[in-house]
């Protein structure tokens, strides 16, 4: 297809042109007023994501989310892409998804030949500063731009990472309501980014981060004049009510093997805990560019036999089960869901006090242990009281699941329609 994209790709960069000019004008006059929804109606809302189709966090507090207003409100889940036939996490009853571009159909057919020609042409639209730029293309900028274009007035778009607010706020069409929801902590972003949100969002109803710290930067960087700014934080799913084995001597973490997600510091502090306690055991539940690197270092560490490092999966509650305690060893996070997804199911968890989250979400002591940030040797001293400690381990295990509470689909849920009818939560 060498020839026919060598022809395709200039047709398909002068339409975004001037379609982007078009969109443009007709987002100028967007209002940031959130106008109040009439009494007794739905509000049609549109979560907008880069792939529903994948596993993480992100994914699943939008899905929980999404699920509950779905039953007041004309709810839909839309991807920018579709990687995977079938989604690879649990989809609410009722919740409706639907994918811009299917990615899964790669033969050739009258229906998809231009997404073939164009989809390995970079992004002109995408913010190159974001870190999923990799996985766009032009035919994403397309199908996004004639999306955002086609939503009609008093639609709610709720963007759900940088480059998807700055295209929101840039060309969806005037009467178009967009929230911007940020699933990460600001500082995390470099000055570019920074600056190209302090402008877009000027241009969105609402701000809503995870946390109150990510709240107050987000207020400082916005100013007296920006949008509002609150805070709602994830909600935890449903189904993982205190259902862990106290008596499990197995260990357990979840996340992206990433170095954000520090289990090379866990693999460190665990070494001793595995020499003092042979019959305990770490699980730890992830897929990403680290799996090598974090296998070489456990058989350094002479833990074969003794970690196991398994495949992301859906069913992380059914694993949780299993165990009697949860690590987390992050060195930073957006809102860990699932710190809150461990305490839900009744484990004893220790955490790195980590920016941001953990300190917002358990009390240090009682509903689990907090721990100074990337401090291997007090990671390794917090596991051992645990262990050691049944009483304490089952104390911390019993009062998690009712410091979950303020996060459930329902209190969460109501956050949320207080911001659709025009209040602020």
């Amino acid at each position: 297809m060498g020839v026919a994209a060598a022809v395709a790709v200039p047709i398909a960069h002068a339409w975004l042109d001037r379609a982007v000019t078009r969109a443009e004008a007709r987002g100028q006059q967007r209002t940031r007023d959130l106008a109040p929804a009439t009494v007794g109606a739905g509000r049609r809302v549109r979560f907008l994501l880069l792939s529903a189709w994948g596993i993480g966090g992100t994914i699943r507090t939008t899905f929980t989310t999404a699920g509950h207003l779905a039953s007041t409100h004309d709810v839909e889940v839309v991807s920018v892409q579709r990687a995977l036939v079938e989604p690879g996490m649990v989809v609410p009853p009722g919740l409706r998804l639907r994918a811009l571009f299917d990615g899964t159909e790669r033969r050739p057919t009258p229906r998809n030949l231009a997404a073939l020609l164009l989809f390995r042409a970079p992004s002109r639209l995408w913010d190159v500063h974001d870190a999923a730029y990799e996985h766009v293309s032009l035919w994403t900028d397309v199908v996004l731009l004639r999306w955002l274009r086609s939503q009609p007035s008093g639609t709610v778009v709720v963007a759900t990472r940088p480059a998807l607010v700055l295209l929101a706020s840039r060309l969806a069409p005037a009467g178009v309501i967009v929230v911007a929801q940020e699933h990460q902590r600001l500082d995390r972003y470099g000055p570019e980014m920074r600056r190209a949100l302090a402008s877009a969002l000027a241009n969105v109803s609402v701000m809503v981060t995870l946390t109150e710290t990510d709240r107050a930067a987000y207020q400082r960087l916005l100013g007296a004049t920006g949008p509002p700014v609150i805070a709602i934080p994830n909600a935890v799913p449903d189904g993982l009510r205190a259902q862990a084995d106290m008596g499990a001597h197995r260990v357990i973490a979840a996340g992206r093997l990433t170095r954000q997600k520090g289990f090379d510091l866990l693999l460190e502090a665990f070494a001793p805990v595995a020499g003092r306690y042979p019959d305990w055991t770490l699980d730890i539940f992830g897929n990403g560019p680290q799996r090598e690197a974090l296998e070489q270092q456990l058989i350094d560490l002479g833990l074969a036999g003794r970690v196991r490092i398994n495949a992301a999966t859906s069913r992380l509650g059914e694993h949780l089960r299993d165990a009697s305690i949860f690590v987390l060893s992050s060195r930073y996070e957006g809102f860990p869901l699932v710190l809150l997804e461990a305490m839900a199911a009744g484990l004893a968890v220790v955490s790195f006090d980590c920016p941001t989250g953990p300190a917002e979400i358990l009390t240090d002591g009682v509903s689990g242990l907090l721990i100074p940030r990337e401090d291997v040797p007090a990671l390794t001293t917090a596991l051992v009281r645990v262990i050691v400690d049944e009483s304490l381990r089952r104390r911390l295990a019993g009062a998690a699941p009712a410091a979950v509470v303020p996060y459930s689909p329902s209190a969460v849920g109501r956050r949320w329609e207080q911001l659709l009818a025009g209040a602020t939560p």
